[in-house]
């Protein structure tokens, strides 16, 4: 039999006030953690990632057996990046897959932390023409009131129409959305975004931004935007020679 990845669940984003230090837990963070379907004999291992960290934010990640997460804070202010990893004892033969990560983030400070993401959707809704993901997330602490979300095909993309789901002032329209809405702590959009694909451009290009209300105290605003570019070309092929993901 070939490997199922492990699966488990991630509590909510941990914030701290400002200037907050020292040694810091969160019992069951992880939770629902599987082996994979039919695989209860195996054991699962978890184990953090630092992905990002600019402002030495966090020190000492780890993840118990029960799920339990733990850290240093350094009394600095910012976000931390950090990817939960599960691995399990199945193995990789035959492409079986024996672990799985997913991303969360420690934040210390006022503020709130805007995320925003872009990738192709697949399959293609239609011959000619193609989709693209756009995902939108405020990973707090603080809730937003009004937060802007824009979607834009710079080149290679026409006759656009996009739906969106969760936090959206607008459920679908036709052309280049841009819109506002409350975004709680935790809360995000999802925009699906298709056009028909202009042959004679050699590449497509798309654009995705997120912002805050003005005023707003932004944490980690590396993220707050998010660029994609491919070829029109039946392979759809990036710019830099690689397949876009099956998303």
């Amino acid at each position: 039999p070939v490997n199922d990845a492990p699966g488990f669940r991630l509590g909510g984003n941990p914030a701290h006030p400002a200037g907050t230090s020292g040694a810091q837990s969160r019992p069951s963070f992880v939770s629902q953690l599987s082996a994979g379907p039919g695989e209860s004999a195996q054991t699962v291992a978890l184990s953090v990632l630092e992905l990002e960290d600019p402002n030495g934010v966090v020190a000492d990640a780890a993840l118990a057996a029960d799920g339990r997460l733990s850290y240093t804070l350094s009394g600095n202010a910012g976000v931390a990046r950090l990817q939960a990893i599960a691995t399990d004892n199945g193995g990789t033969e035959n492409g079986g897959r024996d672990r799985s990560q997913k991303e969360f983030r420690v934040v210390v400070g006022a503020g709130s932390d805007l995320q925003i993401g872009l990738s192709r959707a697949l399959p293609d809704p239609a011959p000619g023409r193609r989709a693209y993901r756009i995902n939108a997330l405020n990973n707090g602490p603080a809730d937003l009131s009004a937060v802007t979300v824009r979607a834009l095909a710079t080149t290679g993309l026409g006759d656009l129409s996009w739906t969106c789901t969760g936090a959206c002032s607008m459920a679908a329209g036709t052309g280049t959305p841009t819109l506002t809405a409350g975004f709680a702590a935790g809360a995000g959009a999802e925009i699906v975004l298709q056009g028909t694909v202009d042959a004679a451009q050699p590449f497509l290009s798309l654009e995705a931004t997120i912002t805050g209300p003005a005023g707003a105290a932004v944490l980690n605003p590396a993220d707050d935007r998010a660029t994609l570019s491919e070829a029109t070309g039946a392979a759809g092929l990036l710019r830099n020679g690689f397949e876009p993901s099956q998303e």
